[in-house]
């Protein structure tokens, strides 16, 4: 599906599932949002759904395990496991760790949802909400520059690979030189990438005298407006039950 959704959209979504999350003693609530998340990103992510959970699944493991420190913190409660007498695993820790990594869940279905959200869609929402355009393009770029180090790194890694070079069987020694020769590519990169977006950030116009305003209409859709009513009858029902 090649329709966006509205940013208000993205908005609410991502308010609901953060509130629930955050506030819910019990991890059913989250596990449901994090299904509605899941939904969602599938039905407007149809072409790279594979891609997606792939991705999806290896975060989603390395978050477990450290969630499960809670399991080494947090001693209280009935004892769930215990070995030789010795209690290892106690229900409060296991049932605050599972909820941690759900919350953890929810948050990168929530990152996958708003990376499909065009910047420029972005910076007309701030415009309606009577935000500064000099803010909004100066939030945007920041946001930006994570994807963009993460990207940098990733191929700095294969890079390093092209050249026979593989970092997981590199000495600790090995491994401090190879991650030089990525920290000097990167900052000459970064150096780039800042004169580049400095440039773009001027042609917008970002630091000038005048308000700038984008003249264009941004309003709601009826898949919005649907999605809307389901996060609203979403929250209700949480809500009774």
């Amino acid at each position: 599906m090649k329709k966006e959704l509205h940013f208000f959209t993205f908005f609410m979504i991502g308010t609901s599932a953060s509130y629930w999350a955050i506030f819910s003693n019990d991890f059913i609530i989250p596990l449901l949002w994090l299904f509605v998340l899941l939904t969602l990103v599938s039905v407007f992510n149809l072409q790279e759904i594979r891609r997606f959970f792939s991705r999806f699944l290896k975060f989603g493991l390395a978050l477990l395990i450290f969630s499960m420190l809670h399991l080494v913190f947090r001693r209280e409660g009935v004892v769930l496991v215990s070995l030789s007498n010795f209690p290892i695993i106690y229900r409060n820790g296991f049932h605050e760790a599972l909820l941690l990594w759900f919350r953890f869940l929810n948050i990168l279905a929530l990152s996958s949802l708003f990376a499909r959200m065009s910047p420029f869609k972005f910076i007309l929402f701030c415009q309606k909400i009577y935000i500064p355009l000099n803010f909004s393009l100066l939030l945007l770029t920041t946001l930006r520059i994570f994807p963009f180090i993460l990207t940098e790194v990733k191929n700095g890694v294969w890079f390093l690979r092209f050249r026979g070079i593989l970092i997981e069987s590199l000495s600790f020694r090995d491994k401090m030189k190879a991650g030089k020769q990525l920290l000097y590519s990167l900052i000459l990169r970064s150096l780039q990438f800042g004169s580049q977006t400095a440039l773009a950030l001027e042609l917008r116009g970002y630091g000038g005298s005048s308000k700038g305003k984008i003249i264009q209409k941004y309003q709601l859709q009826l898949i919005d407006y649907f999605i809307l009513g389901i996060v609203l009858a979403f929250n209700l029902w949480i809500l009774i039950i």
